[in-house]
């Protein structure tokens, strides 16, 4: 993963974390059907209050999908109604990567995941998702 700052200087993980930022690997998920399929929370009580959340989902899948950020007052969120939406759900192309911020304003969730549902079954290939974060100090 490589963010770019403007049009000449790429900033890896090595360089954001110089910077002050926090890359969470929120996971790979190898799917095969069309369901939802959550990603790992980030723990996002340590993270500045005001500054955005970026998140970076890479398909590899032979399918589209749609990409939700939610959040979460606890860490596994195990029932639906802990699960609070963020903003409107995302396309994800087949084999593309985008990027979702999520502002963390007063109102913000300590946990923050994103959940990836198919529109058909994919065949082969899985998804990458990263969190970027400023890290309170």
């Amino acid at each position: 993963m490589t963010l770019y700052c403007g049009e000449r200087q790429e900033l890896g993980p090595g360089e954001l974390e110089r910077l002050g930022y926090t890359v969470l690997d929120m996971g790979f998920i190898t799917i095969r059907d069309a369901v939802a399929h959550t990603f790992l929370l980030a723990d996002l009580r340590v993270a500045e209050c005001g500054c955005p959340c970026l998140f970076i989902i890479e398909s590899q899948i032979n399918q589209a999908a749609t990409v939700q950020p939610f959040g979460s007052q606890m860490e596994e969120p195990s029932l639906d109604k802990q699960m609070h939406n963020i903003g409107p759900a995302r396309s994800l192309a087949s084999q593309e990567e985008i990027s979702i911020t999520v502002p963390l304003t007063d109102s913000w969730f300590p946990w923050m995941g994103l959940t990836l549902t198919p529109t058909l079954p994919p065949t082969s290939g899985n998804v990458h998702a990263r969190a970027i974060y400023i890290r309170r100090t």
